[in-house]
């Protein structure tokens, strides 16, 4: 589903609750991360660091490979609520 103009209550209360995903369509190209990151920032910041994709955990490193040599139909996402906390020093480049 895709979704602009979400207030953060309507968010948590429609998504983050229910564990549903969504893609917001309105916010992306205002943060700072729109313009930094690519794989070798998120490599550099963290690498070695594990995140959760999909059903398993691997290093964002490890994602990073996957993602560049990846040709599946529906390939693995990052969905870690616990990502800003792992990686502060990234977590100042988007809001929700």
């Amino acid at each position: 589903e895709r979704r602009s103009n979400l207030s953060v209550q309507e968010f948590i209360e429609e998504y983050e609750k229910p564990n549903r995903p969504v893609i917001l369509t309105d916010v992306v190209k205002s943060w700072p991360a729109f313009q930094r990151w690519d794989w070798d920032v998120l490599e550099q910041e963290f690498g070695e660091r594990k995140v959760a994709v999909g059903p398993v955990s691997m290093t964002m490193k490890d994602y990073s490979r996957y993602c560049q040599d990846c040709t599946e139909e529906k390939p693995l996402y990052v969905f870690d609520k616990h990502f800003a906390k792992s990686a502060p020093a990234l977590a100042d480049d988007y809001s929700v």
